[in-house]
């Protein structure tokens, strides 16, 4: 059976959201590598918007990362722009 791993990544931080293990990183290589390594990232917002949020997502699209989202405008208009694929 095959594990999976959940972390939370944000903020100068990766967090095993199981253990709470949480790690550093300082540069940007390293940002990019952790989303690159997932095969999904998870955008599960609710309320509040920041920036941050599209750009992170912009991010996991650009190193081939399968986004799961709720139903917000910024999600459904990438859906739209890049297709449900």
């Amino acid at each position: 059976m095959q594990q999976y791993c959940f972390v939370a990544i944000g903020s100068g931080k990766l967090e095993d959201v199981l253990t709470g293990e949480s790690s550093d990183f300082s540069t940007e290589s390293d940002y990019i590598e952790q989303i690159r390594s997932s095969d999904v990232a998870l955008f599960l917002y609710s309320d509040s918007y920041t920036c941050s949020l599209s750009a992170a997502a912009l991010d996991a699209l650009a190193v081939g990362t399968y986004l799961i989202t709720t139903d917000r405008s910024f999600f459904n208009n990438l859906q739209a722009y890049f297709s449900a694929e």
